[in-house]
């Protein structure tokens, strides 16, 4: 327990308190508050696919990207203009509408996985040591995770996953290459 409440506290960026030999996270009001603020909306949510019907990737997004404005507004803001860019790049191939929406939510959310890299590594990025370039790279899987139980966004997985891989096979996470690489990641 001691090791993930460090970890917590790391990722949201709060101070870490020692009390009767039990470390325990202590996030500022602001952080508390909005926190609890995404929770509401995720158990409100969660209660409507229970009770109602399963929310749609509309309804999913605006909780991931709060979370990812959350973390860096830096991140929301380069989500917004990957998207912007793979939806006319997407429209300019003359893709169906569908699938221009799909890609264009996907880079939306793209990089939600980097809700769980610590900001300390963020804020590092490009000059990572090896461990912290490994961290930083589990991001799509993180993303990947976040998704997987969301019926609404299969879909968008296949794009989470594969938008660092390279056309030559260097990217990651699995090393694909050519067009075994989706589309949606590729543009």
């Amino acid at each position: 327990h001691r090791y993930a409440v460090s970890q917590l506290a790391y990722l949201l960026d709060v101070r870490q308190v020692r009390h009767r030999g039990i470390s325990i996270a202590v996030p500022c009001l602001p952080v508390l508050l909005t926190i609890l603020k995404e929770y509401i909306m995720i158990t409100t949510l969660i209660d409507q696919q229970v009770y109602c019907a399963s929310p749609s990737i509309h309804d999913m997004t605006p909780v991931f990207l709060n979370l990812l404005q959350m973390k860096s507004p830096n991140l929301y803001r380069h989500s917004h203009q990957v998207a912007n860019y793979s939806a006319s790049i997407a429209a300019k191939m003359c893709l169906p509408s569908e699938e221009i929406s799909l890609i264009q939510t996907a880079a939306l959310l793209h990089d939600i996985g980097h809700v769980t890299v610590p900001n300390l590594i963020l804020a590092k990025s490009p000059y990572l040591s090896q461990r912290e370039y490994s961290t930083f790279k589990n991001h799509c899987r993180a993303g990947v995770a976040m998704m997987e139980n969301i019926a609404a966004c299969q879909p968008l997985i296949p794009y989470i996953l594969h938008h660092h891989e390279r056309w030559d096979g260097t990217g990651y996470p699995k090393r694909l290459k050519g067009v075994n690489i989706p589309l949606g990641a590729r543009i």
